[in-house]
């Protein structure tokens, strides 16, 4: 019997083996089989094969995705280099180098594409090979040749500081010269990107002292203007710049100044050359351009900068920098306007009295020819110097004018200058009031100075205007004020009356001293001409008509064969408190006519419109208040589909007080002609009309769905129609009201979440922020705001939201999301953080509003607040998009009202 097994277990030995074999290799194949499928089924393979998809937008947005999984997706480099060199559509070939540089890691794949035939291509390349921190002294070429195009300035604005150490020399020595430029008929892209480099590292300063010596004069000067930029930090750079404040080339020593007191504001030597420069005719606006980039230490040369203010305008440039750099130094720049037109009304006083006309002919002769005597009287002073600078050489001086001679010269053209500046007063000065008024009400200071230049024609009109703007501490100029308005000047009385409406108490107008007033300003309406009555009624519909008897005289208007006539008296009476069952009709019917209409079907071919005249009119019925309510769910009723528009309108505009009308907007969402603007009215009425959420889930539903061929029978072949997109616009109306419904909507959560996903980036963006207001906690919230977060990021995605989302900046209404989700965003702070701090190639409108975000959890405020004031500082002083908009987001973190957002330097001066 063990034999008998043992033979058993002999037969079987081989076989085994075998079985063992042959499941082994099944078990090999399985997992092998698994391990295939599983690359096959996985999300990077199904994007790798949409990279060949025969539909241009398959591919865009394949790569697109690629780009934003990074590194794990690295497995398509591959993939994504080829459809980067090959692909017939450049939007994909863009999109694909974008990607290739956040997915493959390496620059060395870029390289060729930065001599690219397109542009975009080219752009990408160089943006990616920027962000993966390649040196960017080597892309310099490219950059200068890219200069001009949209992206661009992304790159060098958000470059860090020490690679923009690297590329600011390089790009100096790229500068054109004066010959290159008239040559090219075009601007130097040198320059263009030197206006948008970031602030860079002070590794900087050496190479720039060593340009100060640069044979181009352009070179020096733009050397001189890169250590202003970098203020305190370039101190090695003081002997450089104060061996050249007498350089003979005076733009230089102007920059040089400007740069040794950012250094050092105390420094007296620089402070006499910019002041100096300040003064000459022909270096003060680039000495004011460089006094405008010190920002609030410019005080140091404060009356001087008010000088050049008050000539500068006579070229017809408005020197906007200057006035901004006055609002930042704050008061003592207001007392310095304040000195200013105190002088200007002495100076006045010492003109003869002479009839108006004659006066101002006077006045006109002396404005042309003061600056002719001004620059003679320069160049014989610098003459005059010259000729001291030879005698003390002992040399032969090759001139027959004597010393004496030109002294003399001097003196006569000093008293002719000061002849002629008294005369030129009104037109040197006129405008310092409206400088004042720049500073709102920091600068009631100037108050009485300002009421005195009432009594002065050549001031009047700007001082009603800077009054106007100081508000209610302008009240010692109401008596004056009301003189003006029971005048018979018809320009200034209706300015008068407007400037009374911000400086006078409400109770005042109940005054019979106020009602007359208006009652002068009303009867001007039959006298004047039409820009006259115009100007009356744009200050009538600010103060209102509280006298009867006024108002009366204002209701013929609107018959009248003049339709802006009409609607100018319908905004007043409607802005007077009018009964609203007699002026509902009126601004209705006026509300549709084609000429005051966005859409302005049935306008005659080549007739003009107010294409903003139909929300001031919305604006108008909506501010009648509940009182219009009534008349409004009437005229929704209306058998012409405008005046049903124009009544929905005005109710979501009315918005929780107009809560009885939720049952009549609910029917209307069924009206064809109607469902949009019923849906935004409901939104604007808020939770009140919670009651509509069902109706619009489902009109949102229909809209999802895909439409029949059949019901389309216009379309020749149904078959080869692309029945797949969808219209943002169409959903948006509907995502609106459910987003102002807010939380008692949260049943439509689900719906919302459905259209999250669509591949339409616009209509997805537009339900993420819908579905954030209804349903703060739904667990699919942050996933999708994760991934809109990841899509700030892409600067071209976010040019190209600019470009076509109508509704609203995107960017902006992410960051408002965010900050009024609290607590629930917390997910979302790591992504902020890393956008804030370690993105070095975000889009700086990205990165403002990352940090506004960030900013409302307290735990990293600090942090938003020192990004955006980095910001500020490094914000090139030709620019005024990263400035303003960081210095505007700053007052809004810190709860400063946004009358007072006191922007920078925003744009470069020129004669």
């Amino acid at each position: 019997m063990p034999g008998s097994i043992s033979k058993l277990l002999l037969l079987l030995k081989p076989k085994r083996r075998w079985a063992q074999f042959s499941l082994g290799t099944i078990l090999l194949a399985v997992t092998l089989l698994c391990v295939w499928l599983g690359d096959y089924v996985s999300e990077v393979r199904k994007l790798e094969r949409q990279l060949s998809d025969v539909d241009e937008e398959v591919r865009e947005r394949a790569a697109e995705r690629l780009g934003y999984m990074g590194s794990d997706a690295r497995s398509a480099t591959k993939s994504l280099l080829s459809l980067a060199k090959n692909d017939t559509s450049w939007p994909v070939r863009e999109r694909a180098v974008w990607a290739l540089s956040r997915v493959s890691g390496r620059a060395d794949l870029l390289v060729p594409l930065l001599s690219d035939n397109e542009m975009a291509v080219k752009l990408a390349a160089a943006e990616g090979m920027l962000w993966l921190g390649e040196d960017p002294a080597k892309l310099v070429e490219t950059i200068l040749e890219i200069a001009f195009s949209p992206g661009t300035d992304a790159i060098l604005e958000a470059m860090p500081p020490v690679p923009a150490a690297t590329i600011i020399p390089a790009l100096l020595d790229s500068l054109w010269t004066e010959e290159e430029a008239n040559r090219n008929h075009r601007n130097d892209p040198a320059t263009e990107a030197l206006s948008h480099v970031a602030l860079p590292a002070a590794t900087v300063v050496p190479a720039l002292i060593d340009r100060l010596d640069h044979e181009q004069p352009n070179v020096r000067v733009a050397a001189a203007e890169q250590i202003l930029r970098l203020g305190a930090s370039a101190k090695e750079a003081v002997p450089a710049l104060r061996a050249r404040l007498n350089d003979d080339d005076r733009t230089l020593a102007a920059a040089c100044a400007a740069a040794l007191c950012a250094i050092d504001p105390s420094d007296a030597a620089a402070h006499e050359v910019l002041k100096a420069t300040l003064r000459s005719e022909d270096l003060a606006y680039h000495a004011a351009f460089f006094a405008s980039a010190l920002g609030p230490d410019a005080a140091i040369v404060l009356d001087d900068l008010v000088a050049f203010l008050c000539d500068s305008h006579r070229s017809g440039s408005w020197p906007s920098p200057t006035v901004s750099t006055l609002v930042e130094i704050g008061p003592p720049a207001v007392e310095a306007l304040d000195r200013a037109l105190r002088d200007a009304m002495r100076e006045r006083d010492r003109i003869p009295l002479t009839p108006e006309g004659l006066r101002e002919r006077i006045a006109n002769i002396a404005w042309v020819s003061l600056p002719v005597v001004r620059r003679l009287s320069q160049r014989a002073r610098r003459a005059l110097n010259d000729k001291k600078d030879e005698e003390n050489e002992q040399s032969a001086p090759d001139d027959s004018l004597s010393r004496s001679d030109r002294l003399a010269a001097v003196r006569l053209l000093e008293w002719a200058e000061a002849k002629v500046v008294a005369p030129a007063a009104p037109n040197r000065h006129w405008l310092i009031p409206t400088y004042l008024a720049r500073f709102g009400r920091e600068a009631r200071p100037a108050v009485p100075t300002l009421v005195k230049a009432l009594d002065y024609p050549d001031f009047r009109h700007a001082s009603i205007g800077a009054l106007s703007s100081i508000g209610p501490a302008a009240a010692p100029a109401i008596p004056k004020l009301l003189e003006i308005v029971n005048s018979d000047d018809d320009f200034l009385s209706p300015q008068a009356l407007a400037a009374l409406h911000n400086i006078a108490a409400p109770d005042d107008w109940g005054n019979e001293e106020f009602r007359q007033a208006t009652a002068q300003i009303v009867a001007l309406l039959n006298s004047g001409d039409r820009p006259s009555r115009i100007n009356v009624f744009m200050s009538l519909e600010k103060t209102g008509v509280r006298d009867e008897r006024a108002r009366a005289q204002l209701w013929p208007f609107l018959k009248s064969d003049d339709r802006y006539s009409r609607v100018n008296a319908a905004l007043v009476l409607a802005a007077s408190r009018e009964r609203a069952e007699q002026i509902l009709p009126a601004l209705i019917e006026l509300a549709i006519d084609p000429h005051f209409r966005r859409n302005h079907e049935g306008l005659p071919p080549g007739d003009s419109y107010s294409p903003d005249m139909e929300a001031h009119l919305l604006a108008s019925i909506a501010s009648l208040g509940t009182a219009v309510v009534p008349g409004l769910i009437a005229a929704s009723q209306d058998a012409n589909p405008l005046v049903r528009r124009v009544a929905a309108d005005a109710l979501g505009r009315i918005g929780p007080r107009a809560e009885e009308a939720v049952p009549r907007l609910i029917e209307l969402l069924d009206d064809e002609h109607m469902g949009d603007a019923a849906a935004e009215a409901l939104g604007g009425i808020g939770p009140a009309s919670r009651a509509a959420v069902p109706k619009l889930v489902e009109a949102i539903a229909a809209m999802r769905t895909p439409p029949n061929p059949s019901d389309y029978p216009e379309i020749e072949n149904p078959d080869d129609y692309d029945w797949s997109g969808y219209d943002a616009t169409s959903f948006e109306p509907f995502l609106n009201a459910l987003a102002g419904i807010g939380q008692d909507a949260r049943s439509a959560a689900a719906e919302v979440a459905r259209i999250a996903n669509f591949d339409d980036r616009l209509l997805r963006q537009a339900a993420v922020l819908t579905l954030a207001r209804i349903d703060p906690t739904n667990p699919s919230l942050m996933p999708y705001m994760r991934r809109l977060l990841v899509e700030w990021e892409r600067k071209s995605v976010t040019a190209e939201l600019h470009e076509t989302w109508l509704a609203g900046d995107p960017v902006e209404k992410l960051a408002e999301a965010i900050r009024e989700l609290g607590q629930h965003a917390d997910p979302l702070v790591p992504d902020l953080v890393r956008i804030v701090t370690a993105e070095r190639l975000v889009n700086w409108e990205v990165r403002c509003y990352a940090a506004f975000a960030l900013a409302g959890f307290p735990q990293h405020r600090q942090t938003a607040e020192t990004c955006l004031e980095c910001i500020v500082a490094s914000g090139s002083f030709y620019s005024s998009g990263p400035i303003n908009l960081a210095d505007g987001l700053l007052q809004r973190i810190k709860g400063v009202p946004k009358s007072g957002i006191r922007p920078r330097v925003i744009q470069q001066v020129g004669p």
